[in-house]
């Protein structure tokens, strides 16, 4: 009698060796921790083999990080993994190799073989990507008609501008996703053409609804910025968006810029914005603030400026602009470290009371120079929202 297969049933198997003596029909719902074995040629041709006789197989999670793979390996494991031809899930650990362009390359064009994938994340972190030829990671991509949910982490990959033209030339293939998250922290990106073909690349996914990307600690410019506020201006459909580009060189011409691509994602819900240690003042923040008054179907926003020197003058203005958002019903505003001197008159605490739509509210006024009558002042306004269900006041 055929035994009963169960999606949910979880399978760890941490050798190659255990993986192959076990039951065909019993491979759903796989784990293969190979971290750090310093697994070869061969054993990933046999594990391919015993791929191509799991029919069953439909979610997979393969951890490989720490094994010295390079480019070669890169198209062995590819190929063996094009032979899981009924898989809807992939997660695939490859940090720490040396896949190299070429090797990430290969790698996707053969899982572009697996037609039924639907989610496929993939961590690429330190595998000294570079500048070099990766047109073909998004053609491979391309391939997977199912696929809607694809998160990829490019972390500490050297990766330049050229580099980034290159992924995102390939990108441009796509057109199906819905959800995407991408991870680009700690390489070198600036400049306006790479961020802004990137955004443009993801375009052609007319179904995109969440987009998340990391730039931080990537020498991001105000050039940079500008790309990104240009690119996003061509997605128009997205409902939420998180951007994570703190500890860049943005200025206040730059955030503008981002505030103008916000505004103009005329569908957002919920955007999180992390801008933490840029180089925009007063006049930046108050421009994103009056940009993030025009969005009239946000909902939930997040906004995280602190260690910039907006001062008093820059926290009115994004009070200012935020209170005018008509449908906003949850906000978290994290500006510590941001150079705010106490003076009662200024007109802090009226911004606040403005914010009367709101069910939720966490503020961070932490590290400014704020008397403590000022300080319980502030607290007693927020006390008297309304509708606040939600209050967490941190100063």
């Amino acid at each position: 009698m055929q035994q009963k297969i169960t999606l949910e049933q979880n399978q760890t198997y941490k050798s190659v060796k255990k993986f192959i003596k076990s039951d065909t029909l019993q491979r759903v719902n796989v784990e293969l921790d190979y971290r750090g074995i310093r697994i070869g040629s061969s054993e990933i041709y046999n594990l391919g083999q015993e791929f191509q006789k799991s029919q069953n197989l439909k979610k997979m999670r393969f951890i490989l990080n720490n094994n010295f793979l390079e480019s070669q390996q890169g198209h062995f494991l590819g190929n063996s993994l094009a032979k899981c031809l009924n898989l809807t899930n992939l997660e695939i650990d490859l940090r720490e190799n040396n896949l190299g362009a070429k090797g990430i390359t290969n790698l996707v064009e053969e899982i572009g073989n697996c037609q039924n994938l639907v989610t496929f994340n993939l961590n690429l972190d330190l595998n000294e990507i570079g500048n070099g030829e990766s047109t073909g990671f998004g053609q491979g991509l391309a391939k997977l008609n199912s696929l809607s949910s694809l998160s990829v982490d490019f972390s500490e990959n050297g990766i330049k501008k050229l580099g980034l033209i290159q992924i995102s030339s390939g990108l441009k293939s796509c057109s199906k996703l819905t959800n995407v998250f991408m991870n680009f922290q700690r390489n070198y990106i600036n400049d306006f053409q790479p961020t802004n073909d990137f955004l443009i690349s993801l375009s052609n996914n007319q179904n995109l609804t969440y987009l998340t990307l990391s730039f931080n600690f990537s020498t991001l410019d105000c050039s940079a910025a500008l790309g990104l506020g240009e690119g996003l201006v061509k997605l128009k459909q997205l409902t939420r968006l998180v951007l994570n580009l703190n500890y860049n060189q943005i200025n206040n011409y730059g955030v503008q810029q981002l505030g103008i691509g916000i505004r103009n994602c005329q569908n957002l819900q919920k955007v999180v914005l992390i801008l933490s240690q840029n180089k925009f003042c007063s006049e930046g923040i108050s421009d994103l603030g009056t940009e993030l008054s025009h969005s009239k179907s946000l909902i939930d926003c997040q906004l995280k400026i602190n260690l910039n020197n907006i001062g008093q003058v820059g926290a009115l203005g994004i009070l200012n602009g935020i209170s005018k958002i008509q449908n906003l019903k949850h906000l978290n505003l994290d500006i510590s470290s941001c150079n705010i001197v106490s003076n009662p008159g200024y007109g802090l605490g009226s911004q606040l009371l403005s914010l009367q739509n709101l069910f939720e509210l966490n503020l961070n006024l932490k590290k400014n120079d704020f008397m403590m009558s000022e300080k319980l002042n502030y607290l007693r306004k927020t006390k008297k929202l309304l509708r606040l269900v939600h209050l967490k006041f941190i100063i």
